[in-house]
């Protein structure tokens, strides 16, 4: 079942707003996009539906890592964002965190930074308006200043079993 962030038509290819990455990728320099379309990658490098990124092994990818994941496989791409020894920086809905996929592969392995404004996000290049919930930037093995980033509060390392 695919998760609709907007009333509007149902997708699981919402694409993060240019100027956003943009400001991202000045910073990270992001060699590869873990989940995109040829339509919508964000690096030079990505992996598509057809060359299925959860079947590939990502410590020998070179560089930094942009992860936008589908949300209805968010679970195996956070699972495997968290086995994986990249440098990856991922967007996610800041909603519902008492969920499995931030208690057991977000939190207990990355730093948490949830933006203080809701994206709006790109479907067929369009941006649209009116998301139902915040977003947060979870990196994993990147070393960052805070100033770097947008406004929003950043989370460390906060739950710990």
């Amino acid at each position: 079942m695919t998760f609709n962030i907007y009333n509007g038509p149902k997708s699981d290819e919402w694409r993060t707003p240019h100027g956003f990455y943009s400001a991202l990728n000045d910073r990270f320099d992001f060699s590869h996009d873990l989940a995109a379309t040829k339509e919508n990658a964000k690096a030079p490098l990505f992996f598509t539906k057809e060359n299925d990124a959860l079947q590939k092994n990502w410590n020998r990818i070179k560089g930094n890592c942009w992860l936008n994941p589908p949300f209805s496989l968010s679970t195996e791409f956070f699972k495997k964002a968290s086995e994986s020894k990249n440098k990856i920086v991922a967007i996610y809905k800041a909603a519902n965190m008492e969920t499995e996929v931030w208690q057991k592969y977000i939190f207990p392995f990355a730093k948490v930074h949830v933006l203080s404004k809701r994206l709006n996000y790109e479907i067929d290049g369009e941006q649209k308006n009116g998301v139902t919930f915040g977003s947060a930037l979870i990196f994993y093995r990147v070393n960052f200043k805070s100033q770097w980033l947008p406004e929003g509060t950043t989370l460390a390392k906060v739950i710990r079993r």
